[in-house]
């Protein structure tokens, strides 16, 4: 379906010059609720296509596509007709969705844990971590062992069965 009134989001990512580290997104959209006749147009082709539906995805990303009543219909509906509902959504009030088979959370790690061979500013995802309240934690190493030797050897012991 396609609403004239609403530009296609871009997206421009700024990264590092070896690519290693995302610095900055900037995003070009609109985030506004559809107009009625809009809403409705989408709530109706949703309905006339759920019973030929395995599951029923709402990804929401709070520019105004997913509306309370769409959220509320689209999930009362597909339940009726047993059709499992997952929900990725934005901001911290999951009322909405009450109803849904499953609702995807955003996990943010509290603490990332790396070998003491890595200097904080080497390490990818700390920036993140730091910024969601986290810590990086950088531990001492231990001769003769690793993660990446301990995953090796629980392949090959797993190959042997």
């Amino acid at each position: 379906m396609v609403d004239a009134s609403r530009p296609t989001t871009h997206k421009m990512r700024f990264v590092s010059e070896d690519r290693s580290t995302h610095m900055l997104r900037t995003d070009w959209d609109t985030a506004v609720p559809l107009a009625p006749e809009v809403e409705e147009a989408l709530l109706s082709q949703a309905l006339d296509l759920l019973p030929r539906a395995q599951g029923l995805l709402l990804s929401d990303y709070a520019k105004g596509a997913l509306t309370p009543r769409i959220i509320r219909t689209l999930i009362t509906a597909a339940r009726s007709k047993n059709v499992p509902v997952v929900v990725d959504p934005k901001g911290a009030d999951y009322g909405i969705y009450a109803g849904a088979t499953l609702i995807i959370r955003r996990v943010r790690p509290s603490v990332l844990v790396k070998g003491g061979d890595y200097r904080p500013e080497e390490v990818v995802g700390r920036e993140l971590v730091e910024a969601a309240g986290g810590e990086l934690l950088l531990v001492d190493l231990v001769p003769g062992q690793s993660s990446t030797r301990i995953v090796e050897q629980s392949r090959r012991t797993r190959a042997q069965r």
